[in-house]
């Protein structure tokens, strides 16, 4: 029966309607009448319509109505909350005028030491990649003083000293870190060589040595495959975040503003397709099945932001109603309030969370269909591609033209439609 009318409402109404405002909506309504009634009103509200039967009473009327006029109001606010969707998504991208900016600040800050981190396993990457091929040539954009180069040389050595008497003596407990770490300055020291005078070139070169020798035991070789194999699997985690960041210029004020800013720059860049204005007409090329999957992906993203927006506001209602019965006698209302202040910052944490990684795949799905369906879009717009041999090509004599062609009106090239046969 509940599968039944849920297939009839969504026939009625919409997939993407009940999912993303109709039930957010509910919750919302229930979540506050749970906050100022506590369980027994809530039960005692649900119950008097599930429970409505047999005769029609001025009371059971009464209690038949309420529920009805209530629904009505739950379904024309989820009206306004659909049609509202974007602007609360624009907000939770930090489109606000007097903290956008603070925020913005905040987000390239967090960059600056993801874009370090990046670079640190790149390095570690690197150095381990040239310790397993021989220690041959080293390359590096690493920017080290000769002061900092000699220091190094001299702990390096020291280090190697120690890890050759260790060898010697068996020691089984190796810090693996602290091998990497050596290894990578060592790296770095081989890159820059050519700035060291011949002295310290000698010392350095005898460093190399005892390095080659130390890591011939197999204990150590052993030690620095493992270590090649983690520092390559943080490093390819690494890239997929990295991946999902575009260059600083197009960071947001929010995690979830910088994600979804990659549906629209990635067209850009890579065919110089303008999404906004494209993105209508290649709806009507995509697939029945892969367009219900993009659906879907945008509806699981909607439903998201619209629960962390209606916690927060839950538990912003809270936070005054917990202050109001503070010294009351009714101190069980107090309590209540405290807890669902508690829930609704948790849920409105989680689901903006949440809603970050629905933005990245709903954002996968955007740029796969610009991917798969583009060309299908210009064989509809009969658009000739006889000398498209290239994505340079494509971006150049097609869709740069196309995008400035639809949303200026005239351009001076427009692209050219196939010859008629």
């Amino acid at each position: 029966m509940f599968k039944t009318l849920t297939t009839q409402a969504i026939k009625l109404f919409g997939k993407e309607f009940l999912i993303s405002a109709f039930f957010p909506v509910l919750i919302f309504f229930c979540s506050l009448l749970f906050l100022f009634k506590g369980w027994a009103g809530v039960i005692d509200q649900v119950g008097s319509w599930l429970l409505f039967g047999g005769k029609l009473t001025k009371e059971s009327v009464t209690k038949f109505v309420f529920p009805i006029i209530y629904l009505f109001i739950i379904y024309l606010f989820s009206y306004v909350i659909y049609g509202a969707i974007p602007k609360i998504l624009d907000l939770y991208q930090g489109n606000i005028l007097f903290i956008k900016n603070w925020l913005r600040r905040r987000q390239v800050k967090k960059f600056e030491k993801k874009k370090k981190k990046w670079n640190s396993l790149n390095l570690r990457k690197d150095a381990l990649i040239w310790c397993n091929q021989g220690y041959q040539e080293a390359h590096t954009d690493e920017d080290i003083s000769v002061e900092e180069l000699v220091n190094n040389i001299r702990k390096l050595d020291s280090y190697f000293s120690r890890l050759e008497y260790d060898i010697t003596e068996n020691v089984n407990v190796i810090s693996k870190r602290r091998l990497v770490n050596n290894l990578t300055k060592l790296y770095i020291v081989a890159s820059k060589k050519d700035n060291l005078q011949q002295v310290q070139r000698t010392s350095f070169e005898n460093l190399i040595q005892k390095a080659i020798t130390i890591s011939g035991n197999i204990t150590i070789k052993k030690l620095i495959d493992s270590c090649y194999i983690e520092a390559y699997s943080k490093w390819l985690d690494s890239f997929n975040e990295k991946y999902q960041y575009p260059d600083e210029k197009y960071l947001q004020a929010t995690k979830l503003g910088t994600v979804l800013m990659t549906v629209n720059t990635y067209p850009k860049l890579r065919y110089g397709i303008d999404i906004e204005s494209i993105w209508p007409r290649l709806l009507h090329v995509i697939p029945e099945n892969y367009f219900k999957r993009l659906s879907d992906s945008k509806i699981y993203l909607n439903f998201t932001v619209i629960i962390s927006f209606f916690s927060f506001i839950i538990a912003l209602i809270s936070i005054p109603y917990s202050y109001l019965f503070w010294n009351s006698n009714e101190i069980h209302n107090f309590r209540r309030g405290i807890v669902v202040l508690i829930i609704a910052f948790s849920f409105a944490r989680i689901f903006y969370l949440l809603s970050i990684e629905a933005a990245r795949v709903f954002g996968e799905m955007m740029k796969s269909s610009v991917d798969l369906f583009r060309r299908k879009l210009l064989n509809e717009l009969n658009i000739d591609l006889s000398n498209v041999l290239t994505p340079k090509d494509e971006k150049e004599q097609i869709w740069e033209k196309l995008s400035a062609f639809i949303i200026l009106g005239s351009v001076t090239e427009e692209p050219r439609y196939k010859k008629q046969s």
